[in-house]
């Protein structure tokens, strides 16, 4: 794995094979989008949908705050990268939203994981013996393992 970033880093990429292609569709359906400018000082726009492509949802209408990087979608926030919305939004004002995307979608950051070799970690009988505080597990806080559950009803 670490071989592979190494040569795509060295081939000149910025970013990885999946924020790629994940950018690539969401620039596609932004070419879908028509943008409403809100408040072009602080990045505040309204993105309308005109045609939704395989989303499984109706059309709709999005607010997008750049500079706070939040979009009503929830994409963004959940994949810290620019959905199709916040891409318009950028595309309307001629904003770079590669500039966007978090440092850990980038090649160099991902190949920094595997700079550090991985020692084995020996067989159980050459650990030292440990003499620390032995804890014990509360059974009270075990999950409730599946199936029908018990009655707790006191019966008179």
């Amino acid at each position: 794995m670490g071989k592979r970033h190494a040569s795509i880093l060295t081939s000149g990429h910025v970013y990885t094979e999946t924020c790629i292609n994940f950018m690539k569709l969401e620039i596609s359906k932004s070419n879908n989008h028509r943008v409403d400018s809100f408040d072009r000082s602080n990045h505040t726009f309204m993105v309308h949908e005109i045609i939704v492509l395989r989303e499984g949802r109706p059309i709709g209408h999005f607010s997008v705050n750049i500079s706070n990087k939040w979009c009503d979608c929830g994409k963004y926030e959940a994949k810290h990268m620019p959905c199709s919305h916040v891409i318009a939004a950028c595309f309307s004002i001629q904003y770079n939203y590669w500039s966007l995307i978090p440092d850990v979608y980038k090649v160099e950051t991902v190949l920094k994981v595997y700079d550090e070799a991985f020692q084995p970690i020996p067989n159980k009988r050459y650990w030292p013996q440990y003499e620390g505080v032995k804890l014990c597990h509360n059974p009270l806080m075990q999950r409730v393992k599946k199936g029908r559950p018990k009655s707790k009803r006191i019966r008179t």
